[in-house]
């Protein structure tokens, strides 16, 4: 039983660590944070603790033994974790989305900034959540390809003494685990389009800087499938390393499984490195999206809130002039 909880619980352990590390990082950056209100905040934090929670819960249960019922047996259930935990974390910024408050000004004005995806989601955010998902279909293919039976590694080795040792490994990242793993992703990216296209088409909100708030928004939804892909990607390659090396380490391993060690090495690093900026992307996404676009000082969706009190008030008055 301890070497079922073991894993788990170190996995927590790293994940606090990494969670404080990434608070004591933000408090040093000192990022503006204008764009963010109290009901955003708060469901980027609660939905963080609640995915945690969610892929924890997941992992106990696909590591408590073989007595899942199949296809999700010999710890299968454990993949639908990371997906389930990011569908969570962006069901619960967009319900943060709807705590915005509505603009109380009487003049009614309209952006001339238009509300595209290149506008409202930051480049970086697409490369790296595009780069995550990428490395995380390159581990998939390349342990569908190696598993003998979806689920196991065979090799067939020459001893020195000329006898033939066969060998079998499992858990190994082949069709039986990563299939359930990119169901649950794709139910997360199914949930994340809609949310972004509700980022974009949202009814205005009363903060002055509206395309910041909303470019923050689209940043967090994102951090939220960097997450789930670097929670995929580190037991993936982590297994797809450890079942190819031998007893020997490199010695009698084959040129192939030595290219796939390096590329599941690789992809172990670039996991590690996507946890932090994950976390940082949810719910410190003012690092990523530190301004608006160019011209929302200008004309922005609330210009008009800028304008001075007696402006506002003879447009509004009874006398029906409009001033300029």
């Amino acid at each position: 039983m301890s070497m079922v909880i073991l894993p788990p619980a170190l996995l927590a352990m790293f994940g606090a660590l990494v969670l404080v590390g990434v608070l004591l990082a933000a408090g040093a950056l000192g990022a503006e944070r204008t764009g963010l209100h109290a009901g955003a905040l708060a469901a980027r934090w609660c939905g963080t603790l609640a995915a945690l929670v969610v892929v924890a819960g997941f992992g106990l249960l696909g590591l408590s033994g073989a007595t899942s019922p199949e296809p999700l047996a010999y710890g299968a259930v454990a993949a639908l974790g990371p997906g389930v935990g990011g569908t969570v974390l962006v069901v619960s910024i967009a319900l943060g989305e709807r705590t915005l408050a509505a603009p109380q000004s009487r003049v009614r004005s309209a952006s001339l900034i238009p509300r595209s995806l290149d506008v409202v989601v930051p480049a970086a955010v697409l490369w790296i959540s595009g780069g995550a998902l990428v490395v995380l279909v390159l581990l998939s293919v390349l342990g569908a390809s190696l598993a003998v039976d979806g689920r196991g590694y065979a090799t067939e080795r020459a001893l020195p003494t000329g006898e033939i040792a066969y060998s079998y490994f499992s858990p190994f990242p082949g069709l039986y685990f990563t299939a359930p793993l990119w169901a649950a992703m794709t139910v997360l990216l199914v949930c994340t389009v809609l949310v972004i296209r509700e980022v974009i088409r949202r009814r205005p909100s009363n903060d002055a800087r509206d395309i910041l708030l909303r470019r923050r928004s689209s940043t967090s939804v994102l951090g939220a499938v960097v997450l789930s892909a670097a929670l995929s990607i580190l037991p993936v390659s982590g297994l797809l390393v450890a079942r190819l090396l031998t007893a020997d380490g490199l010695a009698r391993t084959t040129s192939l499984e030595k290219a796939c060690i390096l590329l599941g090495g690789m992809a172990l690093v670039v996991g590690f490195l996507l946890l932090p900026v994950g976390l940082i992307m949810v719910v410190f996404p003012e690092v990523f999206a530190r301004r608006s676009p160019e011209g929302e000082g200008r004309q922005g969706l609330h210009g008009a809130l800028r304008q001075p009190a007696g402006a506002a008030e003879v447009e509004s008055g009874s006398t029906g002039e409009r001033t300029s």
